[in-house]
Parts: structure tokens; sequence; C-alpha cells
């Protein structure tokens, strides 16, 4: 792995509140989303908050690019997510929310 490109997580409305001004002084760029969410954006990084009940807060993708490309992809599922690797310099690693298993999926 290289970098983390961009990050997606479920929060409760009073954390997206707390965490908005935070990014702003960080230097992002954060854009209002339809349903409450924002998407943050400086320096190659991206980074969603959705907006969720408080038992449905926690991480849900990271995209990350690789210091070199996979020629084929390759898919491990470790816990309740599930970690995709290429084809190219790209990975995603996906969560379930609360500890719902994932299907493996086709794309």
């Amino acid at each position: 792995m290289r970098d983390v490109t961009a990050v997606h997580l479920a929060v409760t409305e009073g954390d997206l509140a707390d965490t908005v001004p935070l990014l702003r002084a960080g230097g992002f760029a954060v854009r209002r989303l339809p349903g409450g969410g924002v998407v943050a954006e400086h320096g190659g990084t991206t980074i969603r908050l959705d907006v969720v009940p408080r038992e449905q807060a926690g991480l849900r993708r990271v995209d990350m690019s690789l210091n070199g490309p996979a020629k084929t992809r390759h898919v491990e599922r470790l816990g309740h997510s599930t970690l995709t690797v290429g084809p190219g310099s790209h990975a995603v690693w996906t969560f379930a929310p609360n500890g719902v298993r994932q299907a493996l999926s086709a794309g």
C-alpha cells in the first residue's frame, strides 16, 4: 500500500457537527450532501461522512493506492470486511455495518 486515498465513515449528526470544523481547519474543502452528510477533500484524500443513528455508526470503506499494479483482482474476506486488491494500482476495503457478514461482490 502506498496511500489511503479515501475513507467513508457513518457517524451521528452530533459527531458530524463536531468534525466538520476540524476538517475545514485542516484545509479540507467540505461540501454538504443530500441527507446531511459531507464530502471533504484535500491533498488527494477524500473523506465521506454519512449521518446515521448511533447503532449504525462505523467505518464503511477505505480506498488505497498501491505501490505497483496488481495484474488480477484478488478478494480476501477478513472477519466482517472484504479487501479487494486490483486489478491495477488500487485496493478497496469494505466493512459491513455492525458485524453483518458481507457477500463477495462480482465487481
